[in-house]
């Protein structure tokens, strides 16, 4: 037991210290399933394999890089918008907190004979007033941090289309004779519900974003299709990040 308790500690700690890796990776493995039906289409119809996933990995960046130089004005209008719009979602935020808090007053008077209300307003201008210099340096250099490793997600993609079945045959032959068949059989099904996995997380991803955005969109938020696309990705993580969708859009 105290093995497994070391164990799991440490896995923690190296899990933290190499999170720049583990993402990409997991980001690279999602589109490698996504994009290995189209290798293996390519390669029943007489392509090579390696010219295959050449292809198919150069199609998409090409396609991607399109969508970048065509989306570019729209960000950049986006970006010449964001202090409004974080202005504006700030005072939203502050209004629904002091509606909420003069309810509470209403409901127990003890809260509003301890001024609950002019300490949370006091609170809120000075975490406002002094956001950008406290927190937005920080964030800053943390995006520039992770933006390098994001770069590998492509290169691990490429890599992952055109050597993952010589690892598979590298992996299965170093198995005793005593246990291959039940290890390939092992092996098939893990591949098979990775990438059914996979595949289902993106197009449920797709659905949540294309209700969401709709349904904001009804309601009159705006930007419903960006605020949909981060609440659909955010529910990946287990629980916690639905909340924290829901609690991003409202």
């Amino acid at each position: 037991m105290l093995a497994t308790i070391i164990v799991t500690c440490l896995v923690l700690f190296l899990f933290q210290k190499i999170i720049w890796l583990v993402v990409p990776g997991l980001l690279a493995l999602m589109i490698y399933y996504c994009l290995r039906p189209l290798v293996d289409r390519l390669v029943l119809r007489g392509v090579r394999h390696e010219i295959a996933v050449t292809g198919v990995v150069g199609v998409v960046l090409v396609v991607m890089v399109g969508i970048v130089f065509i989306s570019a004005p729209l960000l950049l209008s986006w970006v010449a918008q964001l202090q409004h719009s974080v202005d504006r979602y700030l005072a939203g935020g502050q209004a629904l907190l002091r509606t909420t808090i003069q309810a509470l007053e209403q409901v127990a008077p003890v809260l509003k004979r301890a001024s609950l209300g002019q300490q949370v307003d006091s609170q809120i201008h000075e975490f406002t007033g002094q956001f950008a210099q406290r927190h937005l340096g920080k964030l800053t250099l943390e995006l520039l941090k992770w933006m390098p490793s994001l770069f590998l997600v492509p290169y691990l993609t490429y890599f992952m289309l055109k050597d993952a079945t010589r690892m598979k045959k590298f992996l299965i032959q170093s198995i005793p004779n005593a246990f291959f068949e039940r290890s390939l059989l092992l092996f098939a099904q893990l591949d098979e519900s990775l990438r059914s996995f996979f595949q289902g997380l993106l197009v449920l991803t797709m659905l949540d974003t294309i209700c969401l955005a709709s349904g904001l969109f009804v309601l009159g938020v705006s930007p419903a299709l960006l605020l949909g696309l981060a609440a659909a990705v955010l529910s990946w993580i287990p629980y916690l990040g639905s909340v924290i969708g829901c609690f991003m859009v409202v």
